[in-house]
């Protein structure tokens, strides 16, 4: 789960949690993320055992190796094109896909003449 709020599982109250273990991201200085105020997060791509997690509120995205590090793995950020950083306020990345070709797709939360049904915007960074 990547959750925008402290506390994401106060309300609503899950069913059910089974086998699960819950920390706060980290920085690549290994202080929660929050504490450099990346917070809302809002996406997440997997690839084998690496995880990228996109942070609306600054428009960044950062890598953890999750299969190394575990729950202590450290959030190193990414380049990313200008385009991307100078999105408006709380307008950045809501959704990430990794499609096998070693290409990773943001899609920010502006409309776009190139949108596709979904009203969309995507973008791709190699």
């Amino acid at each position: 789960m990547v959750a925008a709020r402290p506390h994401p599982l106060r309300r609503p109250r899950p069913i059910a949690i089974v086998d699960a273990e819950m920390a706060p991201m980290l920085g690549p200085d290994g202080a929660p993320l929050a504490a450099r105020g990346w917070y809302d997060t809002e996406s997440i791509a997997q690839d084998g055992g690496v995880l990228y997690v996109g942070i609306e509120r600054v428009h960044q995205i950062v890598r953890f190796d999750y299969e190394k590090d575990g729950l202590l793995a450290r959030g190193y950020p990414i380049d990313l094109p200008r385009a991307v950083r100078s999105l408006p306020s709380n307008k950045g990345l809501e959704a990430l896909v990794f499609i096998p070709s070693d290409t990773l797709w943001p899609a920010p939360s502006l409309p776009s003449r190139n949108a596709g049904s979904t009203g969309r915007a995507t973008s791709r960074l190699s």
